[in-house]
Formats: structure tokens, sequence, C-alpha cells
């Protein structure tokens, strides 16, 4: 069958009487359904239980529609359900909506799309088939999303996984929202985060590949969550200018190692992550990177291991992650140890003593430091702030520990790739394990998101390891 409309929607059932009508379902057979606004719309229910179905929607992803146009591929006001078949969809608007629920539970999606792929307004669940986004704005995004089977490889500009919260500050950790990966296979590459969420983000199992941002690590990588990351089992491998701008939590019963390199990495680069001889992952990269994370079974809390690039790679891919590896021709970059800390750049950078703390051989003082403090949003009573250091002196700086004041009350409530204390006004900053080392002209940076209460102003000093900075 084949449906074309110049205006309003392709397929439609628009009952609204009756709870058990107002459904579109396809059992097999082949449809195309070319349309200006929806190309299949159900007023309950889209289910896609067999056939093949290929949609164009609003002209497709490409196409630029009016702020108050609905040009969604399948949508639905109450649940998309696929549990087989074909589907392939290129939509100006998401390609697949619901305003309560989507499950996929098999067939095969190929969505390409101007916003969302997959967009279920409470839940998302993947628990079989396979979902290819070529294309999209956000990749796979709900208030609550699961992935406990199938296959799911997204390709977008913003959000590759995403989940967040109505009526909440971007910044604040949402108490309904979460991404819970429990099994299957997940790849995911976003223009800013791969895997985003407002709230918590679990891993128990599976296998993840997460290739975060290129270009910025304040606030964006490969794993993003306002609430803390737990690794319960599966294997993760993390990668971005920060792979993790999260807070993994301490309390993971699995294992991890980050490592930073002193310079970004090209796309292509293959990294082996090795105990002694023994290859426990292997990577070649798809795009650019400056930082990975790794935790698998194989990772031993305490345990240091060797990061190498070059060498080969073995196997079928998920994401760029491989099943096997081999040292021979790689060179050696330095070492991490697992337990949540990590060695940055090379060997000559110490190992940590306690998870989560860094001791650096000579933290010291620099000769010379400048602090450039942003604020890079503001609202009603709450702000965004970035800090970077730039080290103008002749020596590294091996560990740094950056104190100011604060002039107004304000109060930092989160912060990434740095940690903090606050007595009062007072705020120490200290590194963290994978941004630690600052050579000579070279900087680090981290950020925060606060509260405050009549006046934002930028603090006045900063001091850098007990020495004065200059102020930007």
């Amino acid at each position: 069958m084949t449906a074309t409309t110049r205006d309003g929607d392709g397929l439609k059932s628009d009952e609204d009487g009756d709870a058990t009508l107002g459904y579109v379902l396809f059992t097999g057979g082949t449809t195309n359904v070319t349309a200006a606004g929806d190309g299949v719309h159900g007023e309950t229910d889209v289910i896609v239980a067999g056939g093949t179905l290929s949609v164009r929607s609003g002209g497709g992803r490409t196409a630029t529609l009016p702020a108050d146009a609905s040009a969604k591929g399948l949508k639905a006001g109450v649940l998309v359900v696929t549990g087989g078949g074909q589907v392939t969809v290129d939509a100006a608007d998401d390609a697949v909506h619901s305003d309560v629920a989507v499950t996929i539970d098999g067939g095969t999606l190929t969505l390409a799309t101007a916003d969302d792929a997959v967009h279920g307004e409470t839940t998302l669940d993947v628990t079989d088939g396979t979902v290819n986004v070529t294309n999209s704005a956000e990749g796979l995004e709900a208030l609550k999303l699961t992935i406990s089977g199938g296959s799911v490889n997204v390709v977008s500009t913003d959000d590759g996984l995403n989940s967040a919260e109505e009526g909440l500050n971007e910044f604040a950790v949402a108490p309904n929202a979460f991404i819970r990966i429990t099994g299957g296979s997940v790849a995911t590459s976003g223009g800013t985060d791969a895997i985003d969420t407002n709230g918590t983000l679990t891993i128990s199992g599976g296998t993840v590949v997460a290739h975060g941002s290129a270009t910025t690590s304040l606030g964006e990588g490969g794993l993003d969550s306002n609430g803390p990351i737990t690794f319960n089992g599966g294997t993760t491998f993390a990668t971005g200018l920060a792979a993790v701008t999260g807070t993994i939590a301490n309390s993971s019963p699995q294992r991890w190692i980050t490592y930073r390199f002193a310079a970004r990495q090209a796309a292509g680069t293959v990294v082996q992550v090795a105990s002694g001889t023994t290859v426990i992952a292997a990577y070649r990269a798809t795009k650019a990177f400056q930082q990975v994370a790794l935790s698998s079974n194989q990772v031993i809390g305490g345990r240091t291991y060797d990061i190498y690039t070059g060498g080969s790679v073995t196997g079928t891919p998920v994401g760029g992650l491989y099943p096997g590896g081999n040292l021979t021709g790689a060179t050696r970059a330095g070492s991490a140890t697992a337990s949540g800390t990590t060695v940055t750049t090379g060997p000559t950078t110490p190992a940590p003593t306690t998870p989560g703390t860094v001791t650096p051989t000579t933290p010291g003082t620099p000769t010379a430091c400048r602090v450039t403090y942003a604020i890079t949003n503001q609202w009603q009573g709450g702000f965004q702030a970035d800090v970077t250091i730039a080290n103008t002196g002749a020596a590294a700086v091996n560990g740094w520990t950056l104190r100011w004041a604060f002039a107004n009350g304000q109060q930092i409530t989160q912060a990434w790739n740095a940690s903090h204390t606050q007595s009062g006004a007072q705020v120490t900053a200290t590194n963290a394990a994978w941004n630690g080392t600052i050579p000579p002209n070279g900087s680090a940076s981290f950020g925060f998101t606060g509260s405050w209460t009549g006046t934002n102003a930028r603090p006045a000093a900063f001091s850098l390891n007990n020495a004065a900075c200059a102020v930007a």
C-alpha cells in the first residue's frame, strides 16, 4: 500500500471516544507513506508487529518546519510498540513519538530525523530488536529510559541517549529521571553528550560504547549525569574530550578506570588497556577524543593498568570496541589505577593512594597563574559558571587546589571536572583525577552550578596551591 498526502497526516486513526479504538496496527505487507504532516498517527496506539513500513514526513530530516507544525514519523497518544518487521523513517520532526510510552520489543528500525529519533514522554523501553539512528538531534529520549536487550546504534548532534524531567532546572538532580542499561549493545555518538541524564545513570549489563563531544569538556562528555553514575556489570567504554562529566559512585560494585592523554587523539587511533601482556579492552576511535573510561568485570580495584596506543584489534566491534587486541607495535602512553581514580598523561604522574583522591609528587606553588571566572548562564536563584586555570609559569603544576571566597552568599550545588568543599563563603576546588597536571602555558577547566540571592558578583581573588593568581 502507498499513501501520499500534500497536506495533513498520511495514515490516521482518530477515534477518541473509545479507548479500545483509535489505533493503527501493521501485521504484514509493504506500506509506503509520504505525508506533509505526521506519517502514521494513532490517537491511542501505533503497533508494528510485522511487514515493511517506510515513512517520510514533513519533507524529511533536512526540511524546516513552522513552529507549530507536527511532522512525526510514527505518533501515538498513548503507546508505540514495535514487535517485528522493518521500519524506516525519514522525518522533519520526531521519527517515533508517544505522549506516554514507547516499547521496542523486536523488528529493525532505521531512523533519520531533524529532532528526536525515539521519544517517549514518560517511558522508553528497548527489550529486543535493532535501532539504527543515522541522523538526529537527540537519539533516544524519555523521562525513564531502559535498555535491557537488542542493539542500539545512535548518531546525534546533541545527546545520544537523554533523560530529563520537565519543570526542573537542567542542572538540578531530577528525582524521577533515569537511564538504566541492563543488557544488549549500545553504541552512541553525541555532539554534546553520548549519554546524558538529569537523574541517575546505572549500567548493570550489556556492552555500552559512548562517544562524547570531541570539542568541549565543560559539562559535556561520554557519560554525563546530574545524579550518581553506578556500574553494576556489563562493559562500558566512554570517550570524549571528557569521557565522564558526572560523579561515579564509589559504592559501584564494579570498578572502573579513566585515563586522560596529554593531547587530543585523532579518529582512528587504537587504544588498548592491558594488565601486563593481557589486553582487557581494545578500541579504535570513531572520532577525536582525549579521555577514555572503562568499566568491566576485568577491572580489579586497586590494580594498575597500562594504556597503549597502536597495535592491532580483532573481531567484530561494537561502536569501535573490539573483543580482542594485540600489543605488537603499540606504544605505552601511561597507566591508570582502578577504583575510581586515575593517573594522567603518562607514566611520570603518580598513582592515587585512595579511591577518589590523587596524591601528586610535586604539588608545589606555581610561579605564575591566571584564573578566568565566567558566568555562562544565569536564572532567578541559580547560575552556571566555568573556571579556567592558566599556568603562566615555567614549571608544570602537578596537582592543584584553587581557593576563593564568594562575596554574596552563593552556594555551589554541583561541580564537574573538579571536587569541591564549601564552608560559608570559602570555596576549595581540587583537581579531578584526569586534569591534575597543568603544563607551562597550559590550562585546566572545571564548571559548576550554584544558587544566589540578591547579587551574583564574581569572586575578586583566587589562590592556586596557596599562591595568589591574576584574575582575567
